[in-house]
């Protein structure tokens, strides 16, 4: 499975975000990554993806893996 990693995105995520994400942990990157009240389709969907991509860059999750980070599934993941 191949990894992304942010040196080939350098215009997908700023460094502000960068370091708001460095601060935080797993549970609240996967919680924002699935809000679903953001009313802007455009701000939530760079939302998702800029955190899908730290994720990916910085805790080394395979691609595949980010698909089974839902509320329904996490409990199987961990089964």
């Amino acid at each position: 499975m191949p990894y992304f990693f942010l040196s080939e995105y350098p215009n997908l995520i700023g460094m502000r975000s960068l370091r708001l994400i460095h601060s935080m942990t797993i549970k609240n990157l996967i919680s924002i990554f699935h809000y679903q009240n953001i009313e802007n389709i455009v701000v939530k969907q760079a939302l998702q993806y800029s955190i899908l991509f730290n994720l990916i860059c910085f805790f080394q999750i395979p691609v595949k893996e980010m698909f089974y980070f839902t509320p329904k599934e996490a409990s199987n993941r961990d089964a």
